[in-house]
């Protein structure tokens, strides 16, 4: 590297060109995170399920990066929000993630092999609480008078 400093217009080039080499590369991560949540979203017994991990911004351990992968509406999508330990366990904006800032966008993809651990993981909790629903459903049933009553 030069010691020669260089003029302020190369500076400004060189930054432009750069501006438009990050937009066309975050084009296209943007895309890659795209094809990760249609696999997803077409994975057979997918279920709503959450992860969360170090905010990129964040210096502090304060305020995490919440990744969720959930149904809003009629299609799957992978989200994000920034929370704070005391929102864990409450209603937080969840924002696509595809229309995140970049940093989050790079910080998210290095948590999706644990968002798809949590979807593992939640699928069990279900199978579980509907074993469950269905056990007590089979006992309440039997206090029910035989035959509807009749």
């Amino acid at each position: 590297m030069s010691n020669i400093p260089r003029r302020p217009v190369e500076i400004v080039d060189s930054i432009s060109e750069r501006a438009a080499d990050v937009k066309v590369a975050a084009a296209a991560f943007t895309d890659q995170i795209r094809e990760f949540e249609r696999y997803l979203s077409n994975m057979r017994g997918r279920v709503e399920a959450h992860c969360w991990g170090k905010h990129p911004d964040e210096i502090s351990e304060e305020n995490s990066l919440f990744l969720t992968f959930h149904r809003p509406t009629k299609e799957w999508q992978i989200g994000w929000a920034r929370i704070t330990r005391d929102e864990i366990d409450m209603d937080v904006k969840i924002t696509p993630l595809v229309d995140a800032p970049l940093t989050v966008k790079v910080a998210a993809v290095k948590y999706f092999p644990d968002l798809l651990e949590a979807i593992d993981k939640s699928q069990e909790k279900l199978v579980e609480e509907v074993v469950k629903a269905g056990d007590w459903l089979n006992a309440y049933m039997h206090h029910l008078p035989a035959n509807g009553g009749k």
